[in-house]
């Protein structure tokens, strides 16, 4: 009998618990939330509706490319230092340049023919563009010694001789030269080959020179490069309804989406861009990255460089039909928030590695086929 009356009183004290906190907030806070109040989930497609394709240097730091392919010409400079290691009284018989392949655009079989020209002023493989070729008195005019081969799959290094250039830099005691340029023959060459930087392995070209003192037997010294980079050259681009974006010239495209209107206050939850791939017009292989990148602007200037929020554009499809999409939720939400919307920027994955084309469906194209902005975002009702 103790433990019911007990528990009769228990279930009085709960009930009396919880009718109390049936009215929270208390009579201070009733009415100062809305009963209408309460989140909505909304959504947005934009097309693109204005867009362009310019041209934007940039330098190949750290890479080598040369060759004549379509139309781009690609020329690269080399620079190798310590030759004072060797006396400047030794005969030095040979010098022999070994240029690592490991890319070849925009096939794997052709020829390549090059000529190798002294570079005559001090440069900078983070600063040398295609523009610094022109400076008069850069290299000199007159090759010092030319190659010319086939290229075929297998193929891994071209070798070719400069020894003209390093018997002269070891009889003259520079320890430093400017270095070489190597220009391809647009009619001898076919391919553009050459190698990027690698930190797991050793892609850089050396020259090894073969040289003797006296009754010296032969001897060698190798040399790696110290410096090099590529810079390259081609039309632009003009085809109605495309965009274009490609390494190593670069060329770069600037994409509007004036029409996408969301609310100040409201919170993205997911914004997808989407890029149709045009594959007859691209210019690319089984070298190429098979990615793009897009950026949000910041000024609404050219060269459009002050970028943020970059994101990868990956390869899909869409029913026949390849295309490249990327979350870019993070630059619509600066849009909404803060950043003006100059649109986005769109340019190759490896701009400063190689010569590859993509060729993009642009805002005169079908709309089935323009770039896309699809937006889910949330607001207060």
């Amino acid at each position: 009998m103790k433990h019911l009356l007990i528990g009769a009183v228990l279930s009085v004290f709960f009930l009396l618990v919880i009718t109390s906190c049936s009215d929270d907030p208390s009579d201070l806070g009733k009415g100062t939330v809305s009963a209408n109040d309460g989140l909505k989930v909304d959504s947005a497609i934009a097309y693109a509706n204005r867009d362009t394709s310019f041209l934007y240097e940039v330098v190949g730091t750290g890479n080598s490319l040369v060759g004549y392919a379509q139309g781009n010409e690609v020329r690269t400079l080399m620079q190798f230092t310590g030759f004072t290691a060797i006396s400047s009284t030794v005969t030095v018989d040979s010098a022999v340049v070994t240029f690592p392949i490991d890319f070849k655009f925009l096939d794997s079989t052709g020829t390549i023919g090059f000529e190798v020209h002294e570079m005559l002023n001090a440069w900078s493989q983070s600063t040398f563009k295609w523009d610094s070729v022109s400076v008069a008195g850069e290299y000199n005019a007159t090759p010092s010694s030319t190659f010319l081969g086939n290229i075929v799959p297998g193929d891994s290094t071209i070798q070719f001789h400069i020894d003209e250039l390093v018997r002269n830099w070891i009889q003259t005691g520079t320890d430093a030269p400017d270095g070489m340029m190597l220009i391809p023959s647009s009619i001898s060459s076919s391919l553009i080959i050459g190698s990027l930087n690698n930190l797991l392995i050793e892609t850089r070209p050396h020259v090894v020179v073969y040289y003797r003192s006296g009754a010296d037997t032969d001897r060698t010294s190798t040399f790696y490069t110290t410096q090099r980079t590529f810079t390259a050259n081609t039309p632009q681009p003009v085809m109605a309804g495309r965009l274009f974006a490609q390494s190593g010239i670069a060329f770069r495209t600037h994409v509007l989406f004036d029409s996408l209107i969301i609310p100040s206050k409201a919170s993205i939850n997911r914004a997808i861009f989407t890029v149709s791939f045009d594959g007859l017009n691209s210019e690319v292989n089984q070298y190429t990255r098979d990615s793009l990148l897009v950026s949000l602007e910041r000024k609404n200037v050219y060269p459009f460089d002050s970028l943020a929020y970059t994101a990868i554009c990956t390869p899909a499809t869409n029913g026949a039909q390849k295309i490249y999409q990327a979350n870019v939720t993070q630059l619509v939400q600066a849009w909404v928030s803060r950043e003006p919307n100059y649109g986005i920027l769109l340019r190759t994955f490896d701009e400063n590695s190689n010569v590859e084309r993509f060729a993009l469906y642009g805002s005169l194209s079908p709309q089935a086929l323009k770039p896309k902005l699809v937006v889910t975002y949330t607001t207060f009702k």
